[in-house]
């Protein structure tokens, strides 16, 4: 009777072992795709960070060229430009860039424009804010 026992007793833990190994496995699981979702999501914002700091570069190289649109500029989730009109009626921009000159000074010869260019997303986060400055060079009056 005590051999009959025994043989029970084994037979019984190799099942506890596979499901506590089974249990083991799946609260890993869930840890792994947790952190998968939060690595998407830290990848996306990285893009969009990367994408934004090129959009702004790009418009800050517009205005020393000497664009004078200082008007906001959307674009959609994929970058592509936005009309004003469109994003305003219906079709919602994903981001937000804003150009304004917080500061000018004027000297004898050379003036200097320092402008602050902001990319936000539909949020209100700001995802950079780039300033950036140049100057230009005033007519020069020789006397003689």
């Amino acid at each position: 009777m005590a051999d009959k026992y025994d043989k029970q007793k084994t037979a019984r833990l190799p099942l506890i072992e596979s499901v506590i190994i089974i249990a083991i496995f799946a609260v890993v699981s869930v840890i792994i795709m947790q952190m998968y979702l939060s690595a998407d999501r830290i990848q996306k914002k990285a893009v969009n960070i990367s994408k934004a700091t090129i959009m702004a570069e790009n418009r800050a190289e517009e205005l020393k060229a000497g664009s004078t649109d200082y008007s906001a500029r959307y674009y959609d989730n994929n970058w592509e430009e936005i009309a004003p009109g469109e994003a305003e009626s219906g079709k919602k921009a994903s981001f937000t860039m804003t150009s304004r000159i917080t500061e000018e000074r004027c000297g004898e010869a050379v003036a200097m424009t320092i402008f602050r260019i902001t990319v936000t997303d539909k949020s209100g986060e700001e995802l950079i804010a780039l300033d950036t400055d140049f100057s230009t060079d005033r007519a020069v009056q020789i006397h003689d």
